[in-house]
């Protein structure tokens, strides 16, 4: 079946997210989203669909229905420039992967966005693979920090699958951290689409990373912590008692275009 489609895509940090605005059923999503990977671009990653809700307001959903910071802030940053808001913004939004909405700081003139998460709903060491590693579990996806090796998808789908057996959730992250170089190289699994992707970067995986290296819990933690595809910036912040994480950089959008597809 053919699908005509509004679409424009973001590259937060090289992590190059797909959108696609309009009411689209939940069932098509994750076709379109292949189809999209496969007939239009193959540098995307992921693909996110925008919609209105019922009292007007605009919603962003992931092709797995899971969170993701980098796509977060990139849709933040697009309402800020839909609506015309100069400067520095402050906005709350709907997104996937959770049922509270999330902060995002924008700036539509230095093309910039920072999105504040909310806290890790727990912090383990889990037993994987033969060892024991730090895994935070954010709304919508549950990361694995493994800073013992370098990047092995073997590893990845051997963690994943062990990971699977005891929690559910809408999207699973192994992140291989290089605390020296500061480097991380993101891999993330969507059960609902079936895809196991080296992410050019990744938001949440970049917050999970911060729980990670902040352990003593300092209050004006700052890291820039580099990825394939760029960098991205995670700090600590006081809120309400409770100390949060937020991540930041630049995007580019690419322009709106109309496309067909056949899913």
């Amino acid at each position: 079946m053919e699908r005509i489609l509004n679409y424009f895509r973001a590259n937060p940090a090289g992590n190059i997210t797909g959108f696609v605005l309009g009411d689209v059923e939940k069932s098509e999503k994750s076709l379109i989203a292949r189809a999209i990977i496969e007939q239009i671009d193959s540098t995307v990653e992921q693909v996110g669909f925008i919609s209105e809700n019922q009292d007007g307001k605009l919603r962003m959903d992931m092709m797995g229905g899971e969170f993701c910071g980098n796509a977060t802030r990139s849709f933040g940053l697009f309402v800020a420039i839909l609506n015309e808001l100069k400067g520095e913004n402050k906005l709350l939004l709907s997104v996937s992967g959770t049922d509270k909405d999330i902060e995002v700081i924008t700036n539509s003139e230095e093309m910039t966005s920072e999105v504040t998460l909310n806290k890790a709903k727990k912090i383990a060491y889990l037993n994987l693979v033969g060892n024991e590693y730090f895994t935070v579990f954010l709304d919508g996806i549950i990361h694995v920090i493994v800073p013992d090796r370098k990047a092995d998808k073997v590893f990845v789908i051997q963690l994943i699958n062990e990971l699977q057996k005891t929690y559910k959730e809408d999207a699973y992250g192994c992140l291989f951290l290089d605390e020296e170089r500061m480097y991380m190289e993101p891999y993330v699994y969507v059960p609902e689409t079936e895809t196991l992707i080296k992410e050019g970067s990744c938001g949440s995986g970049t917050v999970a990373s911060g729980y990670y290296l902040n352990k003593d819990k300092r209050r004006d933690f700052k890291e820039e912590i580099f990825q394939p595809g760029g960098s991205i910036v995670v700090r600590a912040k006081e809120e309400n008692g409770q100390l949060v994480y937020s991540i930041g950089g630049q995007i580019e959008f690419g322009r709106l275009e109309e496309i067909t597809v056949e899913i």
